[in-house]
């Protein structure tokens, strides 16, 4: 799963079949194959027994990596059981700016335990066609590649004539060939019947909220304004949305400092849209001026900037000056409903 944010949740239904008549123990892990960032600490994972609707484990993945969960089976007359679990991960809302463009590899592993290797039933004595039909056409396989090279060997041995070198060699490369066809056919079973399953493999990237301001360059440069009793001056801004994930914005005042703030008003405005208009002092606050519109990533809004001094301002003001930092902060639209910053 990629472009994960915190809220995220995704499930996935697997069934595995244990083959055995006596009561045995299950053993489930999550193994994390790859990380840079520990986003499997902040993995929450839950396992769900859909057919008892009981919660087999909750906890990070991390932990599950180190404390394998251990089911016990009960003694099967049929022998068989099934597990038919819901494996669900989230990325908690909780989750911190840490976590953004994170990575996690996981692999999924059931096995049975070394102490009760020896209660499992032997797939060919379970009745099982299919089972049986799968391993003929491996044997078959390996039967047909031996031949093969068999074949192929012969034909560089004229007949009549004693073996040549070449053909000494011909013939130990088919026999070569025909241990290596068993043997691959041994592996395939033991990999697709052994007392161990993997699912390989399972990745979760999470995604990024990340907000530009103006290119980095301040909206009223030191030094180029200079206002007067009832004058103002307007900029124009760009805020721009560089993160994988559509978000909401605000706008806020910063390290304001010098005397001549109280005699300023301010208007930020996204076209038509006032989003504040008031007392300098006023956009200090964080809430003071919100977005209700929806920044997609990769999109860009203009705006503009107004600051006017009010036309009763007095002498006092004379020579007086204002600094501050104009500050953005972002959060995901997803998730997030009640749009909490």
């Amino acid at each position: 799963m990629s472009g994960m944010l915190p809220g995220d949740c995704e499930s996935i239904d697997i069934i595995v079949e244990v083959r055995h008549m006596e009561a045995l123990s299950v053993a489930f892990e999550a193994e994390v194959a790859g990380e840079l960032v520990a986003l499997s600490d902040a993995l929450e994972l839950r396992v769900v027994d859909r057919v008892e609707g009981t919660v087999l484990y909750e906890g990070t993945i991390a932990a599950l990596d180190a404390h394998p969960l251990s089911v016990d089976l009960p003694k099967s007359e049929g022998g068989l059981s099934t597990l038919a679990w819901r494996v669900e991960v989230e990325l908690p809302a909780s989750a911190g700016n840490e976590h953004q463009a994170s990575r996690c590899e996981v692999d999924l592993h059931w096995s049975v335990e070394e102490g009760d290797l020896a209660k499992l039933v032997p797939l060919v004595q379970t009745g099982d066609l299919t089972v049986l039909a799968l391993l003929l056409v491996l044997a078959c396989a390996a039967v047909g590649t031996m031949i093969a090279w068999w074949v192929r060997a012969r034909q560089v041995v004229v007949e009549g004539a004693p073996a040549t070198g070449k053909g000494r060699r011909a013939k130990a490369s088919a026999l070569l060939g025909a241990v290596f066809a068993l043997l691959a056919a041994a592996a395939l079973a033991w990999a697709a019947f052994g007392p161990h399953v993997r699912l390989p493999r399972s990745t979760f990237e999470t995604g990024t909220v990340a907000i530009d301001l103006n290119g980095g360059e301040p909206v009223f440069p030191a030094g180029e304004v200079v206002l007067a009793p009832g004058s103002s001056v307007t900029r124009e801004f760009t805020i721009s949305n560089r993160g994988t994930a559509d978000a909401y914005y605000r706008l806020c005042l910063a390290d304001a400092g010098g005397g001549l703030a109280p005699a300023l008003e301010v208007v930020i405005a996204h076209g038509d849209d006032v989003l504040f208009e008031g007392g300098f002092s006023g956009l200090a606050s964080k809430d003071a001026c919100v977005s209700d519109e929806l920044l997609a990533a990769g999109q860009t809004d203009s705006l503009t900037a107004t600051v006017r001094m009010r036309e009763g301002a007095g002498n006092a003001y004379q020579a007086a000056d204002v600094s501050f930092d104009l500050r953005v902060q972002a959060v995901q639209a997803r998730n997030n409903e009640g749009r909490g910053f």
